[in-house]
């Protein structure tokens, strides 16, 4: 493999446990600068399936099988990445591809999924509070159901006592009856500009969202972030989304 090519392997966190060889699942590929930067509108084909990259940089293909599929990723000015993408079980999958300034044609990848509950997620709780109640809690299968385009979009309608309203920097997260503003969380870690702006995020890539209206459904850990360096200030609700790139260290290693 040419080393002059930084390929970096982002294993995505795969949604159930019970997956099987012949499952389908999507694979995401990030298209990134060598310094890290997304680049948007880049053109990604996997086998006679294209798409073209988001604001994120990022393409995904849904319903996948697990094998062995020809990538080709171009992007205006840099030259064109084949890949073989060997995609192991259970997904979904991710991958990093950086568009490099010299052309290097690289050979079989093997990109492995990753169990949901390795993630940051089952660390922080979400499993035992999903088993729990108290909020509403929409999984990848609901996210994919209403197939939103913003974490906004996602929030408006159908989830009970919150109301999606124009903020001063665009769509924020309120309870429906005294109106405060929800405190965004992503990944565990508070957002004050998602908290401020909820099209600030793609809904791509989400796996899950938890919603906490007001003080005493919080959950105990958000519960006392609130008011400090690291959490939210307004103590009405909580709003946690997690993402697919959210992998929790191998306990193992």
């Amino acid at each position: 493999m040419h080393r002059s090519l930084l390929l970096a392997l982002l294993c995505l966190v795969a949604v159930g446990t019970s997956a099987q060889p012949s499952d389908r699942a999507a694979f995401t590929v990030e298209v990134q600068s060598p310094d890290g930067e997304p680049l948007p509108g880049a053109s990604v084909m996997l086998g006679d399936r294209g798409a073209a990259a988001d604001a994120d940089g990022r393409a995904t293909f849904e319903n996948v099988l697990p094998g062995r599929y020809p990538l080709r990723v171009s992007f205006i000015g840099r030259p064109t990445r084949e890949i073989a993408a060997v995609l192991d079980t259970p997904g979904p999958w991710g991958l990093i591809v950086e568009m490099v300034d010299t052309t290097t044609r690289l050979y079989d990848v093997v990109v492995e999924g990753r169990d949901l509950r390795r993630s940051r997620l089952a660390a922080d709780g979400f499993f035992e509070r999903q088993a729990l109640g108290g909020g509403t809690i929409l999984d990848a299968e609901d996210i994919a159901h209403r197939g939103p385009l913003h974490l906004a979009d996602l929030l408006r309608g159908g989830i009970l006592g919150v109301r999606v309203r124009d903020g001063d920097f665009g769509p924020v997260a309120t309870s429906w009856r005294s109106g405060c503003k929800m405190d965004v969380y992503l990944d565990g870690v508070y957002s004050s500009i998602l908290t401020e702006s909820l099209d600030a995020f793609s809904a791509q890539g989400l796996v899950a969202v938890e919603v906490y209206r007001g003080a005493t459904q919080i959950p105990l850990r958000y519960r006392r972030l609130a008011g400090t360096a690291g959490g939210g200030r307004s103590g009405c609700g909580v709003v946690l989304a997690w993402t697919e790139f959210s992998i929790a260290p191998d306990s193992d290693t």
